[in-house]
């Protein structure tokens, strides 16, 4: 009768990685962890998860991952002979990035449930492997783009393009803006998913090269970004 062999926590960086095997017994077995296991939005997983002590004759097929996300990948396995030359490791492997944390406010964030599976091909038996990976918010990218405008004129365009690593769902990013004139505002943030755009109105109340600030406020990691630039702005006399 094929048994079926449940492992946890087989993770590692890979073949390479895996400094930290132990001597083989016969009995097939994980790998331990190698590598850290939190991750931010949008960096793909170290996805390796690890069995030992296989028989140089014993192959997996069928693998495929679930990421504890709604996705699954197929797997491609790998295999590197033991330095007992009689027993080998296989690495279950597939390129995955995880694009929104389960978080509240950047905190209190649960790990995603990985497992693998595989059957083994010289017992029949079904290889399952189970991991833990926990995600964390990414990073918000921004890009200030050149602000120009007239004294007195009204002034409605972008003021900073973001990039995230993440998902974002509307109302998430907020933003308000220092005009360097001595007026503040809120500013709209269009877009969704992982590129918005900040737009501001305002009318400026003197001419110069101002200072100015935008600030974007990201609800869901719990902080706020700021980007500090410039506005040339005219006099309104110089219009002809």
């Amino acid at each position: 009768m094929a048994l079926a062999l449940t492992l946890a926590a087989a993770w590692s960086a890979g073949p390479s990685a895996a400094t930290n095997v132990e001597p083989c017994t016969g009995t097939p077995r994980p790998i331990a962890p190698n590598v850290e296991d939190v991750l931010f939005e949008g960096e793909l997983v170290p996805s390796f998860l690890g069995v030992n002590c296989l028989a140089l004759d014993q192959t997996l097929s069928g693998a495929s991952i679930d990421w504890g996300d709604g996705t699954t990948s197929p797997g491609k396995v790998t295999y590197e002979t033991n330095s007992d030359g009689v027993s080998r490791q296989a690495w279950i492997k597939a390129p995955h990035g995880y694009l929104r944390a389960r978080c509240v406010r950047g905190r209190h964030c649960k790990a995603f449930p990985v497992t693998a599976t595989a059957t083994d091909d010289l017992t029949g038996a079904p290889i399952v492997l189970h991991h833990d990976v926990l995600v964390r918010p990414g990073l918000l990218f921004p890009t200030p783009v050149r602000v120009t405008g007239r004294r007195g004129v009204r002034f409605h365009r972008q003021l900073t393009r973001v990039r995230s690593t993440g998902l974002r769902l509307p109302g998430e990013l907020t933003a308000r803006v220092r005009w360097g004139d001595g007026t503040r505002s809120s500013a709209r943030v269009l877009g969704s998913g992982r590129r918005f755009v900040i737009v501001g109105t305002h009318r400026w109340r003197r001419s110069g090269r101002l200072s100015m600030r935008v600030a974007i406020n990201d609800r869901f990691r719990g902080i706020v970004l700021v980007v500090n630039g410039f506005a040339r702005i005219a006099d309104r006399r110089e219009e002809r």
